[in-house]
């Protein structure tokens, strides 16, 4: 007991060191290949990440216009054109910028800061490429990127089909669209905003559930944690007796099943803050459920693309390695982008039992004397590619892939500070990832990046002290 109560010590100190012999609670583990070879056209790095961030945008302003529209006293030009599904991008382009002094006036306060962020970005973009574009702004396509070989005049432009918004103040909200000139349908999430979200931010306790995985390879554990908030918030049964998973998941089965296209299109799933969280939860799941069903008739194909933004972690090791083995099963792709000194992506470290047990070395030994493994399961991990936005950088001589799978990224979870990384909240704010990501463009595209090249070459791009 002295032994544990000195290791205890050395723990909560900082101190300890890992030998690596157990192997099962490793974060995934090296995974030798993926394959997502499967015919389907994937865009650069660069065109996948922009695409997602502009959805991530978008929810957090269209919602709030949306709000503003059910009022009595309605103020905003065309607001039955809103609520009407399904509903065009390019539609909700304009008409945000029609009320944009509007929505100014009604949203200037702290309460909707990401949003007058996001409006912001949207606002600047479209400038750009309206000027850049002779064509009529009936046709913008916000998704499209300056230099994207699609056509921005397509007829199919991005449209809505889903919105999941009755209760904008107390659940999570969600939206559903198809994009035809890319072939992808997809699901965002809106990240934090009301008291509702927070306090799902701030549920860190590990909510132990079955690994979907658990069956699939001898590695894989009984249960995994995960964020016991972000959990409850998508999986939490609602009135009419459904959660939102199940919700979100019949809106997109429809969507393959209606318009036969489970073998040209694909399924992204993306979010900012709160959102990436439930983004990279959901796709899990659905993951999961497609690679149990890849001989069966389960609508949604594979391998389902995250795309996640400024997202917390989600989940403990076992999480993070049922995770990694989706991705070289060639069932999940997951692309995590965070600004390097986002506060938001450095948490939650460690669970609520964890944080109270490293207050008294007593407890923590107690702890570890009942399971050896405590520490690592209740220590959060990242999951997916990640790419690392620095703020100002205008060269990609920095810019990196790290693929959180590895073990080799472990020690990703004990932060030290430079000067120069410093948290800054500042740069959790939506319009920070838009100024950030822009920055790097033509370094991306220069170095023809993509998110299956780097799942390919992640042990050369892992990211060394």
């Amino acid at each position: 007991m002295l032994n544990i109560c000195l290791t205890a010590a050395k723990d909560v100190l900082g101190m300890a060191t890992n030998d690596g012999k157990d192997q099962r609670w490793k974060s995934g583990g090296d995974p030798s290949s993926f394959n997502f070879n499967d015919g389907y056209s994937y865009p650069s790095l660069f065109v996948e990440a922009d695409a997602m961030l502009q959805a991530s945008l978008l929810i957090y302003t269209i919602t709030d216009l949306r709000k503003l529209a059910k009022e009595n006293n309605c103020k905003l030009k065309n607001s039955a054109r809103l609520l009407s599904l399904p509903l065009k991008l390019a539609d909700c382009i304009e008409m945000i910028e029609e009320n944009l002094g509007l929505i100014r006036n009604e949203l200037n306060d702290e309460d909707h800061e990401m949003t007058i962020s996001a409006l912001q970005s949207i606002h600047q973009r479209y400038e750009k490429l309206s000027a850049s574009s002779a064509s009529s702004s009936l046709f913008f396509n916000p998704f499209v990127s300056p230099g994207d070989d699609s056509n921005p005049q397509a007829l199919d432009a991005p449209a809505i089909l889903a919105y999941g918004d009755k209760k904008p103040d107390s659940e999570l909200v969600y939206a559903v669209g198809i994009d035809h000139s890319h072939k992808r349908v997809t699901v965002v999430f809106r990240g934090s905003v009301t008291t509702a979200d927070f306090v799902t931010d701030a549920c860190i306790s590990l909510k132990h559930q079955e690994n979907p995985m658990k069956d699939s390879e001898s590695g894989q554990i009984e249960n995994i944690g995960i964020h016991h908030g972000f959990f409850e918030y998508l999986f939490k049964a609602g009135d009419s007796g459904k959660n939102k998973y199940e919700e979100i998941v019949e809106h997109v089965s429809s969507i393959f099943k209606d318009l036969n296209i489970k073998e040209t299109y694909k399924l992204y799933v993306t979010g900012h803050s709160l959102g990436g969280a439930l983004a990279t939860l959901f796709s899990f799941h659905v993951a999961a459920e497609v690679f149990k069903s890849r001989t069966g008739n389960y609508l949604i194909p594979s391998p389902v693309t995250c795309v996640s933004i400024a997202s917390p972690r989600v989940g403990e090791a076992s999480f993070s390695s049922a995770f990694a083995l989706l991705e070289r099963e060639g069932a999940l792709r997951h692309l995590r982008i965070a600004n390097e000194t986002d506060p938001v992506t450095m948490v939650p470290q460690v669970s609520g039992k964890m944080t109270w047990a490293m207050l008294s070395p007593i407890s923590y030994a107690a702890f570890k004397w009942i399971d050896g493994n405590f520490e690592e399961k209740e220590t959060y991990h990242h999951t997916g590619i990640e790419l690392s936005l620095k703020k100002g950088q205008e060269s990609s001589a920095e810019v990196f892939a790290m693929y959180s799978g590895s073990s080799k990224t472990q020690k990703a979870n004990k932060i030290s500070f430079r000067a120069e990384t410093l948290p800054d909240v500042a740069e959790h704010m939506v319009k920070a990832y838009y100024d950030n990501l822009m920055r790097i463009k033509h370094e991306m595209e220069n170095k023809q990046m993509t998110l299956n090249s780097c799942y390919a070459s992640h042990e050369a791009m892992d990211k060394t002290d």
